[in-house]
């Protein structure tokens, strides 16, 4: 059950990881990972199983740790200046569905492989 749970996630994560990419126009050259997540994660162990694509061998992967309690602590702390450097990354952002991505139910099949 353990194994079928990491295909399974690691499926999801890497499909969502590729489509991510594919919607950039040029290749990021640092990948933050927030949470949990990125701050207990491998990097090394996560590229070796496909968890995170071959193409992010090459960028440097930062783990940011909660990235939600630190925005509240700068708002809170400096709230001018966090305001600011919110609007200019919300002017940057736009939402991408997953879910609603055509390829992503066969990018997540392709992954399901060890």
């Amino acid at each position: 059950d353990d194994i079928r749970e990491l295909l399974m996630a690691k499926a999801a994560i890497a499909a969502g990881m590729a489509i991510l990419l594919d919607s950039v126009q040029q290749a990021p050259s640092v990948v933050y990972l927030a949470g949990g997540f990125g701050e207990g994660l491998s990097v090394e162990n996560a590229l070796e199983i496909g968890l995170l694509p071959e193409t992010l061998r090459r960028v440097s992967i930062i783990p940011a740790g909660n990235t939600s309690l630190k925005g509240a602590e700068l708002f809170l702390s400096e709230r001018e200046a966090a305001a600011e450097r919110m609007n200019k990354i919300k002017e940057k952002s736009r939402e991408i569905r997953l879910g609603d991505a055509p390829d992503f139910e066969e990018l997540y099949i392709r992954n399901m492989k060890m």
